[in-house]
């Protein structure tokens, strides 16, 4: 199922120069909707109970996408709770799970001057 994306009115998202997007509650193996988004950077988090991966996912035409690289030039695919930094971030990120039983993923990324 695709899972909507949410411009998060918490805290980091009132902070001048910042946006903030999250996907909730995310389980079994949703897929999140796409953002489309200017920013260079962004750091990724994800809460939650897992029971597989969730990987972040970038596109540069909303159609093929493929697996993001963290700053070490690692996968960024994850089986548990993390706070991590993208290295480069495409037109259009979404996360996506692959049997997970209740995850909240967030993108913050710096806003365009």
């Amino acid at each position: 199922m695709v899972k909507a994306v949410t411009q998060s009115e918490s805290a980091l998202q009132k902070m001048p120069g910042v946006n903030a997007y999250s996907w909730e509650a995310f389980t079994g193996s949703d897929t999140g909707a796409p953002v489309q988004q200017s920013a260079k950077k962004g750091v990724f988090c994800l809460q939650g109970t897992f029971g597989a991966a969730v990987t972040l996912e970038g596109s540069f035409d909303d159609v093929t996408y493929t697996t993001l690289k963290d700053v070490n030039g690692n996968a960024m695919s994850y089986t548990a709770a993390v706070i991590v930094e993208t290295q480069v971030l495409p037109p259009y990120v979404r996360p996506n799970a692959a049997g997970v039983s209740n995850v909240v993923a967030s993108l913050l990324t710096q806003k365009s001057a």
